[in-house]
């Protein structure tokens, strides 16, 4: 079983809970609010849970009609607190997939029952756009007049798959007819569509853009504006030497990181305990060496070529020993401590639950571990296959 295991790891937000540090020195001197309040006022509190319970109440109600659930959910997710109706929201599409009548020539209508399905995961037919079409196989001329619908079906049709030629040809087709309409539209609904034709509803992973700064909570938009202030002030100061280019792998490499954040703070919602083959695709980015890796490049000039960003970014044997052999003796330290505070699942928990194991043979088998990813640093520091002279020197 060691020797399976061994060859196992070879080939291989809505609320932060806070943990039992020890007081800071200088005590809450920080965190202390501009305002003389330090009590929260539930006056306040109180209509905010009315509301909820209110919203609550429509998703759940069966009178209304499935285009007006379709566009309640809309609007809520298109505020930003769809997070407050997880599960109203995914058992009322789950119904109006199943009761939703395409009948209808609404186009709106028929792209956002499309588009907030595939969103939720339920793979329906784009054979529903087809109507949409004329006896020549091409959008209806009527559908150009339709500013609403063709907004509608362009972002939908980014949620496409392989083989859907007719979501391909929508793309086409309400793109070149929105830029067109751009100058007749009213400045609110210009505005709308612009953003959309720059960013479909969809692709909202992090944009490397300040302007999407307000589409961020509150809290998140100091920490956003410093990190691109930060990295843009590298580009800079490399600017001068030609190596601004080199940039863009940082960039890349933090994204990365953030969205395995993501994941590991869904799978602490959910309850989520992965196996180690999936634990470890995320848990070994989010340690973020492979990061703090790509961004120490910056600082090494010429030495660091094109090649040898290439080289890190692609998960080179030494960065995965590396960032194992650190996730695993963090887990091994805090594993208890974590849970404490429904931290998101740590390797030991995930072995210990898909092997059944102990972990006091858990923890004996990771110090093995530990010991061999060292083995793997120590072997590629002294045979570099694809980085050799200067560059493997200074680093």
């Amino acid at each position: 079983m060691a020797d399976q295991d061994s060859a196992f790891f070879t080939s291989t937000t809505n609320r932060i809970n806070s943990a039992n540090y020890h007081p800071a020195i200088w005590g809450d001197y920080f965190l202390t609010p501009v305002s003389d309040s330090k009590t929260t006022d539930t006056s306040i509190q109180q209509p905010f849970e009315v509301l909820k319970q209110e919203v609550r109440r429509m998703l759940r109600d069966d009178i209304d009609e499935s285009s007006q659930k379709l566009h309640l959910i809309n609007r809520i997710q298109r505020l930003g607190v769809a997070y407050h109706f997880t599960s109203e929201i995914e058992d009322a599409l789950e119904k109006i997939c199943h009761d939703y009548s395409s009948d209808g020539n609404d186009l709106y209508t028929a792209a956002l029952w499309f588009r907030l399905l595939r969103q939720q995961g339920i793979k329906v037919s784009s054979d529903i756009f087809v109507k949409f079409k004329d006896s020549e196989g091409e959008f209806k001329e009527s559908l150009k007049q339709d500013v609403d619908g063709m907004l509608s079906l362009y972002e939908a049709a980014h949620l496409g798959i392989r083989g859907e030629d007719i979501l391909d040809e929508a793309i086409a087709f309400t793109t070149a007819n929105l830029y067109s309409l751009l100058p007749q539209l009213s400045p609110h609904l210009a505005q709308q569509v612009s953003h959309a034709l720059n960013c479909p509803i969809h692709k909202c992973l992090p944009r490397w853009d300040i302007k999407t700064i307000d589409t961020l909570p509150e809290y998140m938009k100091m920490i956003y504006a410093s990190m691109l202030d930060l990295y843009n002030e590298i580009e800079e100061s490399i600017a001068e030497e030609g190596s601004s280019y080199c940039v863009h792998y940082a960039k890349e490499a933090i994204k990365r990181m953030l969205r395995s954040y993501l994941a590991e703070a869904k799978w602490r919602n959910e309850g989520y305990v992965p196996k180690m083959e999936e634990y470890l695709q995320v848990s070994l980015i989010s340690s973020g060496y492979p990061m703090v890796t790509t961004t120490s490049f910056l600082s090494m000039g010429k030495i660091a070529t094109t090649d040898a960003f290439e080289w890190v970014s692609n998960d080179p044997k030494i960065i995965r020993a590396l960032s194992l052999l650190c996730r695993l003796m963090n887990d091994i330290v805090s594993h208890e401590f974590e849970q404490n505070r429904e931290h998101a699942p740590s390797s030991v928990e995930c072995y210990m639950k898909q092997h059944g194991v102990s972990e006091e043979e858990t923890v004996k088998l990771f110090r093995e571990e530990i010991a061999n990813a060292w083995k793997d640093i120590n072997e590629e520091w002294l045979k570099p296959t694809q980085l050799q002279g200067p560059f493997w020197r200074e680093s």
